[in-house]
């Protein structure tokens, strides 16, 4: 037998794939199975006594049947999600010799001594039913240390590499940035805990125990950033959505397209929805052709069949709130999917509390940027922003590049992320507060962001295809950007508009559209512009240039401030020098 694996992508999921397989007197049968959020023909075989499961074989005639010989050689893939099919019980195999049995009458569960597997991933010790374990159960929650953080420990089995720890920890961070949760490599003798392992199969025991509690995450086709997490929210107590119990509020079922021995995943569970609404984007909930037998989707949404359902981009903005309200989390977190949306300070339009400590998690779709304006920005301000401050980091979590901060006072900032990830952080600490602020962000597909004292912002004409693009122009506070226009020749389609981004709320300083001319230059009132270009498909050839520089402001912002520390250079120095060596203990 010859067997040559290597990684794909399928359904944003890594698989298996095997390229050649040979094998001398064996049996098969054909069948369909569920691969990932798929159904694809597949064949069975027998392989050293044990049962392989091999799909997406299409070609009979690639298939030699003679006694002495059975040769595929053609891409076949190997299940990728939930049990893959060579653990699964399928009888006795002389069942299977002559080509015929019933595959659909057998259950997809793998048995291990006291456990078994159900609903693809659940992990279930089979003397307790896993219903039972709802989250409603606080039992099978795990314990809040006094502090008020749930501290949970894992360990991983021999065999993950450094790069595999890597993205596990980086799955488990982001679940510890945006929640109470605080998972943490297991490091004494820590009784319960949870353990990671490379079985076959992806797949987690639901909630807390008093001993150690499994996780399967094999080597070969569940380490990815998505996957990872749904089976440690397993862990937490969570249950697929559209197992919850209002589901049928929300999800069309076709159960004349689920095989009768799957249909049991689409089982109506007793779970504790914490008064969350249905959601379609949770990192629990399958896709739409999950388990279907046919090419049909298996569910779909009842408000708009066209909906998709489930990812395994990261957690979604309700899988955030419904960990904090499962787990009584006082903490200041929110995770943002949706294509535009706003975010505020805490108590926001009243003053901020003192100490407080929050993060918010942009997430688009892989190639988009995420442009983010402030509309009001009032923060207290205290020796160069040592005290209350804003930070804006280019990418999901602290240790990328930051694009802005930390920053306070009372100029609105913006920025453009250079990819699908943005995280901002707000921290207070002074006695006095402030109003705080309130912004806006939306997904863009052209845009980029400038920072320095003076440049050029330069595009050759695209006259074959249509843009929307934006730049922001940020530069220090208490300056003005001073804009010169050259080379515009616009189409009575096209349009440029100049935001003076820095006012509060912001003004369109101008809109010039079709023949309406661009002044030769332009001074803003602070120290943000934001620029938006349309461009429709045109003849136009020529491109155009926008240079800028900055200037000092003679009529600044009046900051948010406990006094004139700002111009305090000793305390500014004294202050900047701690940071610079790491000592923040002020």
């Amino acid at each position: 037998m010859t067997y040559q694996p290597f990684e794909s992508e399928m359904t944003s999921v890594t698989t298996m794939v095997i390229r050649s397989v040979q094998y001398d007197n064996g049996s098969y049968f054909v069948f369909n199975l569920v691969v990932g959020y798929e159904t694809v023909d597949g064949i069975v075989l027998c392989l050293d006594d044990i049962w392989v499961c091999l799909v997406n074989v299409t070609d009979e005639s690639g298939i030699d049947t003679s006694p002495d010989s059975l040769s595929i050689n053609i891409e076949s893939r190997i299940f990728m999600h939930g049990v893959p099919p060579d653990t699964i019980d399928l009888g006795f195999p002389d069942e299977f010799e002559d080509g015929s049995g019933d595959y659909c009458s057998t259950d997809w569960v793998k048995h291990t001594e006291n456990e078994q597997i159900q609903y693809g991933d659940v992990l279930v010790d089979t003397t307790r039913n896993a219903t039972n374990c709802s989250n409603e159960r606080r039992s099978c929650l795990w314990p809040a240390s006094k502090d008020g953080n749930v501290y949970i420990p894992y360990k991983l089995a021999d065999g993950y590499q450094p790069e595999h720890r890597k993205l596990i920890k980086r799955s488990l961070d982001e679940i510890n940035s945006l929640t109470c949760i605080k998972f943490y490599y297991k490091d004494r003798n820590e009784r319960s805990y949870i353990s990671v392992v490379s079985e076959p199969g992806c797949y987690a025991a639901v909630g807390y125990g008093e001993n150690s509690r499994k996780v399967s995450l094999n080597i070969s086709y569940c380490l990815n950033f998505g996957i990872i997490a749904h089976e440690f929210l397993h862990s937490l107590g969570f249950q697929h959505e559209q197992c919850r119990s209002d589901r049928d509020q929300y999800i069309t079922i076709f159960w004349n397209h689920i095989p009768d021995a799957l249909k049991y995943n689409f089982n109506m569970l007793d779970t504790n929805n914490q008064n969350v609404i249905y959601d379609y984007d949770s990192i629990m909930h399958y896709g739409r052709t999950a388990f279907t037998n046919d090419s049909h989707p298996s569910m779909v949404a009842k408000n708009d069949p066209n909906i998709e359902l489930g990812q395994i981009r990261g957690l979604s903005t309700k899988d955030v709130i419904r960990i904090n309200k499962l787990y009584n989390c006082d903490v200041c977190r929110e995770m943002l999917i949706a294509e535009n949306g706003t975010l505020t300070s805490p108590n926001y339009p009243n003053n901020y509390p003192n100490n407080a400590d929050c993060r918010w998690l942009i997430r688009a779709r892989e190639h988009l940027k995420i442009l983010l304006e402030f509309s009001v920005f009032q923060v207290q301000e205290f020796a160069g922003c040592y005290g209350d401050h804003l930070t804006i980091y280019d990418g999901p979590n602290i240790n990328e590049n930051v694009l802005e901060g930390p920053v306070c006072g009372s100029e609105n900032p913006a920025v453009i992320s250079t990819r699908n990830e943005l995280l901002i952080t707000f921290r207070s600490n002074r006695l006095l507060t402030a109003p705080g602020f309130t912004a806006k962000y939306k997904f863009i597909t052209c845009g980029s962001m400038l920072k320095t004292r003076k440049g050029e912002i330069q595009n050759n004409s695209h006259h074959s295809k249509a843009l929307h693009c934006f730049w922001v122009v940020l530069i220090k506070r208490r300056h003005q950007v001073v804009m010169k226009f050259e080379g515009i020749d616009q189409k009575d389609t096209d349009c440029m508009i100049i935001h003076d981004a820095a006012r509060t709320p912001p003004v369109i300083a101008g809109n010039f559209c079709g023949n309406v001319p661009l002044p030769s230059n332009m001074v803003s009132y602070g120290r943000t512009v934001v620029i938006e270009f349309r461009q429709n498909p045109s003849q136009m050839k020529r491109g155009y240039k926008i240079s800028f520089s900055s200037i000092t402001n003679p009529n600044p912002v009046t900051a948010f401030s406990e006094g004139s520390y700002y111009n305090n250079f000793a305390l500014v120095l004294f202050i900047s020098l701690l940071r610079s060596w790491g000592a923040f203990f002020l």
